[in-house]
């Protein structure tokens, strides 16, 4: 019943690749993310980020924070969208800045820290390309 009433397929599975810098949010998250059945790959960096989606894991939505030293998520961004199969990935960001917005970071979606954890699952829920269908 609640795979049509939020229309994804009864086998989907959200998987997120968690793109933060700092150890404590990154763990704190991704544990958050697993106990509520999201498949979760993390990264402390875009650079990071990068190398995973590389490798195969193919989430369907980027939990991207933009401050982040090395490989930041603008530089991210650019990188991403140069590749074809990775620019599909809908990216919602995460960050401390009030001010940003989506169309300026290239997301669909900001959330601003501290979380509001109801409004990630919902964010997540209707990023998924798979809620779309």
């Amino acid at each position: 019943m609640r795979a049509r009433a939020t229309g994804r397929s009864a086998s989907h599975r959200h998987s997120v690749l968690l793109v933060e810098d700092d150890l404590g949010s990154r763990e704190a998250l991704k544990e958050y993310l697993r106990l509520e059945g999201v498949q979760v790959a993390a990264a402390d960096d875009g650079g990071a980020a990068l190398d995973t989606l590389r490798s195969g894991f193919a989430p369907c939505v980027i939990l991207l924070d933009m401050n982040m030293p090395g490989v930041s998520g603008a530089t991210f961004q650019r990188e991403r969208r140069r590749q074809p199969v990775l620019a599909t990935v809908p990216v919602i960001v995460i960050s401390g800045n009030e001010r940003l917005s989506a169309e300026e970071c290239d997301a669909q979606a900001v959330l601003v820290k501290p979380l509001d954890l109801a409004a990630l699952r919902s964010a997540i829920a209707v990023t998924c390309p798979e809620a779309r269908r």
